[in-house]
């Protein structure tokens, strides 16, 4: 959620959880806000991509990630989990469509086709995949010195108190109940990079891009309608959560959230 930062759930949690995404496509394309252009020019210099790299895109959601390769030249295959997230996908390509192609499939199940790739890339989504297999079967997928890059995103502590993440916690604490934990928002040196099988494949490069997102109180309840934990809730409960940060925002931010967000890089050459 975007006014609770909670411990990351387990892999059996993550398992289940990940087909919720279905349930909130709508939300996650007018309110997810997607990287900064500085992490596409990183990429592209750190891994030394040509002028049309082939690319596998695991967990492409609604193509957030998938357009700003395809508008670099890049051929991309992206596969996602949810048949409604990998239809909206589709309908962002326009002029790239024939550069792209978005399979709906599980990846761990996903049979790929023969040849190699230069770029394996996942965004958001490294966290949702099976930790016993992920890194095995994408190394099976990249050519000699293929590069993995795992790209995510954080909102952190804007260093002057966190107002409205702070205020929030009560509305969070009151919906789910008794148990919930009290959180706060990480600094951004706290974070680092993915950890990765070293085994298979070598860090090469960690980098963060500081950045903001500025929505209304619309676009903040569509934000976190687009977090899977909020489906934890029942309907009657996180639409009266949902309200009543909604009167939060309205009432003492002027009727506008700020997020201070650090879009991470980790970039790793398969051994």
């Amino acid at each position: 959620m975007c006014g609770v930062v909670s411990p990351r759930p387990s892999w059996e949690q993550r398992r289940t959880w990940r087909y919720r995404f279905d349930r909130v496509v709508a939300s996650y394309q007018r309110a997810r806000p997607g990287y900064p252009q500085q992490l596409w020019d990183q990429l592209w210099r750190l891994a030394g991509l040509g002028a049309s790299p082939r690319v596998l895109e695991i967990g492409c959601g609604t193509g957030q990630a998938t357009l700003p390769l395809l508008r670099r030249g890049a051929r991309v295959l992206a596969i996602e989990l949810s048949a409604r997230m990998a239809a909206q996908a589709r309908a962002e390509l326009g002029e790239f469509a024939e550069r792209a192609t978005i399979v709906h499939a599980g990846f761990e199940s996903w049979v790929p086709p023969d040849g190699e790739v230069d770029l394996v890339l996942s965004a958001n989504a490294f966290h949702w995949l099976d930790p016993q297999l992920r890194e095995a079967k994408i190394a099976g997928l990249l050519g000699e010195g293929g590069y993995l890059a795992v790209i995510g995103d954080r909102q952190v502590s804007d260093g002057r108190g966190d107002h409205l993440f702070r205020r929030s916690q009560a509305a969070y604490a009151r919906a789910f109940g008794p148990g919930y934990p009290t959180e706060v928002l990480p600094d951004s040196e706290a974070l680092g990079p993915q950890a990765l099988d070293e085994a298979r494949f070598e860090t090469v490069a960690y980098r963060q891009f500081h950045w903001q997102q500025r929505l209304d109180s619309d676009g903040y309840l569509d934000l976190l309608r687009s977090h899977t934990s909020s489906l934890e809730l029942s309907a009657a409960r996180r639409e009266g959560m949902l309200a009543e940060l909604r009167a939060l925002v309205d009432d003492s931010f002027g009727g506008e959230v700020t997020r201070q967000l650090v879009a991470s890089l980790t970039l790793a050459r398969r051994r």
